[in-house]
């Protein structure tokens, strides 16, 4: 039990690096390195525990955008700058990338039922993630014309 949580934190910490270094490469500013470390660590984080539930591949990935949408927004609001800046590097742990590599190899070396089933897959993830933002971005929006 204590290495697992070890590893989750491992994970977490991993998540948090790699939000904060794709700052530097989509040229966030310094200051906000942190804040966009911290959003990809809640949103990889998310995806950790609903997949050690068991919970379905696809409703992870969404429940994980939710959860990295929501951030994004809120840091957005209280840093008075873009949301994007926190939401690119958060959702790029979570973006699909092995699914696609799992497409092309089985074009390659395997049958076109498994790249077919790859493809199938990674196209709901990618659904899933572009569906987490839409709800959270519409919430937002509401909530904000409905305060005027």
């Amino acid at each position: 039990m204590l290495t697992e949580l070890f590893l989750f934190f491992v994970k977490l910490m991993g998540a948090f690096f790699a939000g904060a270094a794709l700052s530097v490469a989509f040229q966030i500013p310094k200051k906000y390195f942190v804040s966009a470390g911290v959003t990809a660590a809640i949103g990889w984080g998310a995806y950790l525990i609903t997949t050690a539930l068991k919970w379905d591949m696809i409703w992870s990935c969404y429940t994980a955008t939710l959860c990295i949408a929501f951030t994004a927004q809120v840091l957005a609001r209280y840093k008075r700058v873009p949301a994007t800046m926190f939401l690119i590097p958060g959702i790029i742990p979570i973006v699909p990338g092995g699914g696609m590599y799992r497409i092309i190899w089985s074009m390659l070396y395997e049958t076109s039922a498994q790249a077919a089933e790859h493809f199938y897959e990674t196209l709901l993830m990618a659904g899933a993630i572009a569906m987490g933002i839409f709800t959270v971005d519409t919430f937002f929006r509401i909530s904000h014309r409905s305060g005027k």
